[in-house]
């Protein structure tokens, strides 16, 4: 019989009672404030408080992840696939928070997981107060390019690079491959075979620009590292006192670096706003102040852009419009069917301008020795 929401709200906050002391120390209790529940698309999550001797009050942060198709939390409990993938986020939260406790940067930040409910499916944390880095796409001062907007966006870009190199730094360990090692033909192919099906014809120019600069760099030796893999202005955040950090790492073992790097410099590039006003809106000089903030976090003083880089912020933006078509050819309501292949033929020029533009800026690195 499947079990109800008040039972398993009811055994969390057992759960929690006995934790709480252990994971944050043994002055904090559970407090008595009833809990707040938030249904989200991948998760079901509450809000819990704890409470120190002094009244000191400090909100936590409680997720059971599941799957789209799941839509009860009974499902979700008794999800093994979910079990292996919450112990496996809490080994790698622990990792990345002892990485960056470990590099006493002043300006960077981790959030360390108080603990794992394994029968609950549940992760525990102290919850922030945080700023998602997105939204400093929409403030009317960087939008504009004023001086004052842009200085403070740009130092919180740059730690966001200087985030990304602490944890590439901390598990690269010598360890180099090239395209050929790590099988890109294949996988370029791979995506230009599944867009153009998409779209209905050949990207003639698109394949032939690619292959070519992938023989130009398939034995180039690329740095490899643990991945975060989702890291984008979404997905990196600001604490109150301005620290940086990022979450949900969709953690990748071993990948070439520019992965993480090429998915944060096209992320304000490849947003739905910014496709629909064909780049208007995060225009090429305020792309260029980006891009060179995230640079100089990542490579220091030396931030002269290294060969390959462009290529995969080409193969990235190649996967986004892919996805983007994939959207669209989702719809099924005949009006909209019809709007959306007008904006398929719309954002496919946006898409194939920018993927070009980033394929002849490697050409440009090659050419320059």
């Amino acid at each position: 019989m499947p079990e109800s929401d008040i039972s398993i709200t009811e055994r969390l906050t057992k759960t929690l009672e006995s934790l709480v002391p252990l994971a944050f120390g043994d002055s904090f209790k559970l407090s008595h404030i009833s809990p707040m529940r938030f249904d989200r698309r991948y998760s079901f999550v509450f809000r819990y408080w704890m409470v120190n001797p002094e009244g000191k009050i400090r909100p936590l942060f409680v997720k059971i992840p599941h799957p789209s198709e799941i839509k009860t939390m009974d499902e979700a409990i008794r999800f093994e696939r979910v079990r292996a993938e919450i112990k496996y986020e809490f080994e790698i939260m622990h990792k990345i928070a002892n990485v960056i406790s470990q590099s006493q940067h002043p300006g960077l930040f981790a959030i360390k997981p108080g603990g794992c409910i394994l029968d609950l499916n549940a992760i525990v944390m102290e919850e922030f107060k945080l700023t998602m880095m997105k939204s400093y796409l929409w403030k009317w001062g960087v939008v504009l390019g004023k001086s004052k907007d842009w200085a403070n966006f740009e130092t919180l870009v740059k730690l966001a690079g200087e985030w990304l190199k602490v944890i590439h730094d901390e598990f690269q360990n010598g360890r180099f491959a090239t395209l050929l090692d790590l099988g890109v033909e294949a996988l370029l192919n791979d995506e230009l075979e599944a867009l153009e099906k998409l779209l209905g014809y050949e990207l003639q120019d698109v394949r032939k620009l690619f292959l070519h600069t992938y023989n130009l760099n398939k034995a180039i030796p690329i740095p490899v590292s643990s991945l975060h893999h989702d890291f984008h202005l979404g997905n990196i955040f600001v604490t109150e006192d301005g620290r940086v950090g990022a979450l949900d790492p969709n953690w990748k073992e071993s990948g070439s670096i520019f992965e993480d790097l090429a998915s944060l410099l096209i992320d304000p590039l490849t947003r739905k706003f910014q496709v629909m006003s064909f780049g208007l809106l995060f225009r090429s000089s305020l792309s260029c102040r980006f891009e060179k903030a995230i640079l100089r976090g990542y490579l220091g003083k030396q931030y002269v852009p290294p060969r390959l880089l462009y290529f995969y912020c080409a193969f990235a933006s190649l996967v986004k419009w892919r996805a983007n078509e994939e959207l669209l050819n989702n719809i099924r309501s005949i009006p909209l069917v019809f709007a959306g292949s007008i904006i398929s033929k719309y954002t496919g020029l946006y898409f194939s301008r920018l993927v070009k533009t980033y394929l002849c800026r490697e050409l440009e690195i090659i050419n320059q020795g």
